[in-house]
């Protein structure tokens, strides 16, 4: 009896090491690796970091992983923590179908952030699929275009996430292309794709995830965001790039266009899409996490009453007049104290606080280390320094 046990555990464990490895080895990619021949540059504006990054895409992310090695590693543990750690070998298996999905250049860049950081491949994956994969429902958005009630365009955008360690960690991603689009990315240690961004054709975007009854085995949100970013001219551009993506989850895209002087949200499930433009009689668009398009609406899960304030607050905050810098401002810092539900455009997930003036060449980020992170004002740089919009 005790001979059959012995070979029954014995059994167990080598299906689970042999599981393990299988889990853990990474993807072949034969990436080109070039490390050291093009160097990223690190500049520090406590709490922030301004990373530029350069070259291919290997080298884009050897580059990153080297120059944020200790912030991607809390992150890493930041994650474990929070998935557990069956689950997160768990959430491997899941992520890797959506590696199938990711185009080869951007998974050479995770490969180089990787090996640059000394972290797994696959932490890396996760970092980058993790809303995917969990449906993290949170985030506001507001563009005001240039019109009777505003002399200015405006992008304003709050991402929340149910992870308040983020609030310290917020990076402010300089892509430097030399065939595509060089753009703007505020988003997280590790993290490739693109959550708040703006290129140098005047195109923005945030993400907004939308929990749908419609997803399946796709490109991450964030890879897709990225896509527009690099090679959207116009907002049309944007439109052909989403709309022949296979999207993986449901989404609320809040995208604009400075040169066009457009804005509009970009409602999508895995299957379908709608687009909600501006209505010309007020000037300005939000956006939350719930469908507002009326073909839409069937396929919202019923996870948007707090998404419904918070689009009722910006929308009511707005309709009473002229729209200027300090009245955006003053809807995305406010925050009702509500330390259970997301009920206002700042909350206690707000871990990242993004607003856009490019007439004014200037660019405001949350300065706070802790959610909402725009409760100690904001930080401001000339968008002038970090891409040349054209």
């Amino acid at each position: 009896m005790k001979k059959k046990l012995f070979f029954l555990v014995f059994f167990i464990l080598i299906v689970l090491l042999f599981s393990f490895l299988y889990i853990t080895k990474p993807p072949i990619l034969n990436c080109p690796h070039f490390k050291g021949n093009v160097n990223g540059v690190l500049k520090k504006v406590p709490p922030l970091k301004i990373v530029y990054l350069y070259g291919n895409g290997y080298e884009r992310g050897f580059q990153h992983g080297k120059l944020l090695k200790k912030d991607i590693k809390y992150v890493v543990s930041v994650l474990k923590r929070v998935v557990g750690p069956f689950a997160y070998y768990v959430a491997i298996l899941e992520a890797k179908k959506l590696d199938e999905n990711i185009p080869k250049e951007y998974r050479c860049e995770m490969e180089g952030v990787a090996e640059g950081a000394g972290v797994s491949y696959y932490d890396i994956l996760l970092i980058n699929t993790f809303d995917d994969l969990k449906h993290l429902v949170g985030c506001s958005s507001l563009i005001v275009v240039k019109s009777n009630f505003s002399k200015e365009f405006i992008f304003a955008r709050n991402l929340d996430y149910p992870h308040s360690e983020l609030a310290r960690k917020n990076i402010i991603f300089v892509y430097k292309n030399m065939e595509k689009h060089s753009y703007i990315s505020v988003a997280f240690p590790g993290y490739i794709g693109v959550l708040t961004g703006f290129n140098d054709a005047g195109i923005c975007i945030s993400i907004h995830t939308s929990a749908t009854r419609e997803n399946q085995w796709g490109i991450p949100t964030g890879f897709l965001l990225r896509e527009c970013m690099e090679n959207s001219n116009s907002l049309n551009d944007l439109f052909k790039i989403v709309s022949t993506s296979k999207r993986c989850q449901g989404n609320n895209l809040m995208v604009g266009s400075f040169k066009e002087n457009l804005a509009a949200v970009i409602e999508y499930t895995a299957k379908h899409m709608g687009i909600r433009y501006f209505p010309k009689d007020r000037g300005f668009i939000e956006c939350t996490n719930h469908f507002q398009i009326e073909k839409m609406k069937q396929y919202n899960k019923s996870r948007w009453k707090n998404s419904l304030k918070r689009a009722s607050f910006m929308e009511n905050s707005l309709r009473k007049g002229n729209i200027t810098f300090d009245s955006v401002r003053s809807i995305f810092t406010y925050y009702d104290g509500n330390k259970i539900e997301w009920t206002s455009v700042a909350n206690k997930g707000t871990v990242q606080s993004v607003i856009f003036l490019p007439d004014r060449d200037l660019m405001l980020v949350g300065k706070g280390i802790s959610p909402p992170v725009n409760k100690d004002g904001f930080l401001r740089f000339k968008m002038s320094e970090f891409i040349q919009i054209k």
